[in-house]
């Protein structure tokens, strides 16, 4: 009694469960064709999702090494901000180290500097200092920082 009255609707229907519906039905199975056509689409989606998945990877590791870049530079820019002006010069500033970490991913990254006499308005040296490395057999230009180191016994000029 509890049976029937579980399997029916409230209009009085009986409720037929999808799979007896499916056997009832004489359903065939799926050919081997479209096993391969199923197969092959989902390799393809697969293939492409690691692509993507490994050129997302690259480009974070780019940025995370140009940041590394960025800290290299500033952190030279501010051990030569602490030297005496006549001790700038661009033998020094060539034998600064480089972090292993950026010499691990690139073995040819090397210090690229610049120094300009300045005499006007100051006695100061206008200097650049940066990195230059070669990525995908292309030497990158180098990137870098330009600032001025002040003698510290030189007067402010007044304008």
């Amino acid at each position: 009694m509890l049976n029937q009255t579980h399997n029916r609707r409230k209009d009085g229907r009986q409720i037929v469960s999808i799979w007896r519906r499916a056997c009832r039905a004489n359903v065939r199975g799926t050919t081997l064709f479209e096993a391969m056509m199923a197969c092959a689409l989902l390799s393809a989606v697969a293939v492409s999702v690691a692509v993507v998945n490994m050129r997302m990877k690259r480009a974070f590791q780019d940025r995370e090494r140009l940041r590394q870049v960025w800290n290299e530079v500033s952190s030279a820019r501010q051990t030569i901000g602490t030297w005496d002006l006549s001790d700038v010069d661009k033998a020094r500033i060539d034998a600064l180290p480089i972090s292993a970490s950026l010499t691990g991913a690139w073995s040819d990254i090397h210090w690229v500097s610049r120094i300009d006499n300045l005499d006007k308005p100051l006695d100061c040296k206008r200097v650049f200092v940066g990195l230059q490395w070669t990525q995908a057999e292309q030497r990158l230009p180098p990137l870098g920082l330009t600032f001025w180191v002040v003698s510290p016994n030189v007067e402010q000029a007044k304008p």
